[in-house]
């Protein structure tokens, strides 16, 4: 096998195959050829292995003798949870044509319609056609593929797309949502076919948030026609736990407040046994220290409302006298396209929830056998109750709620059975999770731009802002499966670091000696880093990503100049800033009876450049500059985003304009020591002065060594890093007093 998949890439980096097959194509088959694992598919549930893409291709379709659509929903669900944002695709295709274009020996009944699993945005329709579809049945024909001849293989496809003919069995390929919920839906009724009446079966379906769009029609509906019928309970309770009105927490009251009238048709659709009404307060951060910033300051709160629950499900067990067989848990603003299905064709032995290989549990939804509840809706006192609990980040796939919940069940040998239908929630998540028109007044939403995206509360140098971005970006990127063009949606931790750090202008203390502490980020006052940067020169930000830290520094008076490589993320950058900007204005109306009420916004200016790029770098500074700051973060990732095209632009803005400039970076080492790597080439170059921050300076969540996950255990983690050009004869930025 490992031989076979060598001699494959050897192949494909020869490119000894026809011109037609480039490097999207060789880099599609090159994936599958890997993730194959002949006869090895990897063990489901909370598994982090990722599966095998044979096992999970190759499956009849109805009507197709023999074929059912459970065993199709089995592998579907192998596909979507084993891979990154796995792609299940349905093919059509006429298999007698097929073997008339690959001649073997012996006979091999192929289905006329099948599934094949394929990673998103790696493999186009042609490579599927011409490549991926004849190695899998050639793989099932010869036993694996340690056993077959690629070269000929492609060899043989690079013949046949010469002659100008069509793909050999003529594939037709279906993708896409409404494949994989009709998928699910025929799979539900022929498992619906076999139940045994007579068995009866009780629960308790606990629905559990804010009243965000619980409202909505289409929601309430769903909830009540595809969730709580669906499941067909001989025996039901349904609890909703939330806050009306008024009752909700102060602190979270940037959620819409929905009044009991306004709820009328919701709630007399869903028609729940209970209502509970009771604010639950966001924990807040614990004496004596701050959580970290990727947690989210709600999770133990929504916890606390799952308890709630819980204990309506024990009142309702004493009445009854006798324990239910289920709990379903299930938020307030999900939209379930197709019917769940009968409880009683779900596996009672296990916990039915979205989990994936990439990921942690998904805490949206789950079917909870009773005997499993107390676990899972006990959650919230994993390493931590009353606060948020320190936990180790760099395990981390998820946020802090659904890596605590996945931690629980491993910790109490829970069996996960994941659950196919809401999975890839991120891809469409307005299909599953329907969010409000508006957010606290002001649109945060366009369907364009943001389709995907989730909102991260962020506070940085005393402000907070919500930015959108893309979590699941994250996990792939750690996980090597996304493209660094495409990295732009994530919100990185170094661009929290580099926020706070320029925010408060560290480093104008004591012209940078390295001696006077001037890496400090304690502020002598919060108007100071206002002052300071409205006083400053433009700032060029490289590799911008989803904006936070040209939100944070325009909201200080700073005129910036944002750029990036990737188009979505420009689009998404630009509408944080607006929204950064509408939250400003909003608190100084809130503030107009003060004596003082400043406007601090300074301005924003998008552009794309890509490193590297020197005549843009240059443009850019013709045209926006000159520059005095020139900042960036997470800029560098290994052998795949090395220093030397970052620092070919820095010398490129130096070389176009005649002024002096500061180069700030927030720098984490992640596949191998890249500070060191960078301040190496820096000094290699011989036209920049290096400096480096005293890490035990830095925030206490920045203050810690890389572990073996990453490329260098027992150095600093994140480093701040200054460069200035040996010529630079400038003073110092200006320190600005406090009046």
């Amino acid at each position: 096998m490992l031989a076979a998949n060598v001699a494959l890439a050897v192949l494909l980096a020869q490119r000894s195959v026809a011109a037609q097959i480039g490097d999207a194509d060789a880099n599609c088959v090159g994936w599958w050829a890997r993730q194959c694992r002949w006869g090895r598919p990897a063990p489901e549930g909370l598994s982090s292995e990722e599966d095998s893409a044979c096992s999970a291709s190759g499956e009849a379709f109805p009507p197709v003798p023999g074929a059912t659509w459970a065993k199709v929903l089995e592998q579907m669900t192998r596909c979507i949870t084993g891979f990154y944002e796995g792609r299940y695709l349905e093919v059509q295709w006429d298999p007698i044509n097929f073997w008339q274009h690959w001649p073997m020996d012996g006979d091999l009944d192929v289905p006329a319609t099948f599934g094949i699993c394929i990673p998103k945005g790696r493999c186009q329709d042609f490579a599927i056609q011409w490549l991926l579809i004849p190695l899998l049945w050639v793989y099932v024909k010869k036993g694996g593929p340690q056993h077959v001849n690629h070269h000929e293989i492609f060899q043989h496809a690079s013949n046949l797309m010469e002659l100008g003919s069509q793909p050999p069995g003529h594939p037709k390929l279906l993708q896409g949502t409404k494949l994989k919920e009709s998928i699910y839906d025929r799979a539900m009724r022929e498992l619906e076919r076999d139940v045994d009446e007579s068995q009866h079966s009780s629960g308790v379906v606990c629905i559990v948030g804010h009243l965000r769009s619980f409202g909505e029609r289409a929601v309430y509906e769903s909830l009540r026609r595809n969730v709580i019928d669906a499941l067909r309970f001989s025996d039901l309770r349904t609890v909703l736990v939330t806050e009306f009105g008024p009752q909700a927490p102060a602190e979270e009251r940037h959620n819409p407040w929905r009044s009991w009238g306004e709820m009328a048709d919701a709630l007399e659709t869903v028609a729940p046994d209970v209502v509970v009404n009771i604010p639950v307060h966001i924990e807040g951060h614990p004496p004596g220290r701050r959580c970290h910033e990727k947690y989210p300051m709600s999770c133990n709160a929504q916890w606390r409302r799952l308890e709630l629950c819980m204990e309506q499900v024990k009142s309702f067990e004493q009445l009854r006298g006798a324990p239910v067989d289920w709990v379903v848990r299930v938020r307030t603003d999900m939209f379930f396209s197709v019917p769940i299905g009968d409880i009683r064709v779900f596996d009672a032995g296990k916990v039915h929830l979205p989990t994936s290989s990439w990921t942690d549990a998904h805490d949206t939804f789950a079917m909870i056998p009773r005997q499993h509840a107390d676990v899972y809706f006990s959650t919230r006192h994993y390493d931590g109750a009353d606060y948020c609990w320190i936990s180790p980040r760099e395990n981390i796939r998820s946020d802090d709620c659904c890596h605590r919940l996945k931690l629980q069940l491993l910790k109490h040998e829970v069996p996960v059975k994941r659950f196919a239908l809401l999975w890839q929630p991120w891809e469409i998540i307005d299909r599953y999770i329907v969010r409000p028109t508006t957010w606290n007044g002001s649109k945060l939403y366009g369907q364009s731009v943001c389709t995907g995206l989730e909102v991260e509360p962020v506070t940085v140098c005393g402000q907070s802002f919500r930015i959108l971005r893309r979590r699941t970006h994250f996990f792939a990127a750690v996980a090597g499966d996304l493209p660094l063009n495409s990295a732009g949606l994530v919100l990185w931790e170094c661009a929290l670091l580099l926020a706070e750090y320029l925010g408060y202008a560290a480093f104008t203390a004591d012209h940078l000696k390295p001696s006077s502490g001037w890496w400090q980020l304690h502020p002598p006052a919060a108007v100071v880093p206002a002052r300071f940067w409205k006083s400053q020169p433009a700032v060029l930000e490289l590799g911008g990503g989803a904006g936070l830290v040209a939100a944070a520094l325009a909201s200080l008076g700073a005129r910036i100049v944002y750029t990036d490589g990737d188009e979505a993320a420009i689009r998404t950058a630009e509408l944080n800033c607006t929204n950064a900007r509408a939250g400003q204005r909003r608190k100084r109306r809130r503030e107009r009876k003060r004596e003082r009420c400043e406007e601090h916004w300074g301005s924003c200016t998008f552009r794309r450049l890509l490193f590297g790029d020197v005549d843009g770098a240059r443009k850019i500074v013709e045209d926006l500059g000159p520059f005095g700051h020139v900042v960036g973060s997470d800029l560098l990732y290994g052998d795949k985003a090395p220093p030397g095209p970052l620092l070919d632009t820095l010398g490129a803005v130096a070389e176009a304009q005649d002024e002096p400039f500061l180069v700030t970076l927030a720098i984490k080492n992640r596949c191998c020591d890249e500070v060191e790597i960078f301040l190496n080439e820096a000094r290699r170059r011989g036209v920049w002065t290096v400096q480096c921050a005293d890490t035990s300076a830095l925030p206490e969540s920045f203050q810690k060594e890389a572990d073996v996950f990453y490329g260098a255990p027992g150095k600093p983690s994140y480093s701040v890093v200054h460069l200035r050009g040996l010529e630079s004869k400038a003073p110092p930025p200006k320190k600005v007093r406090e009046s």
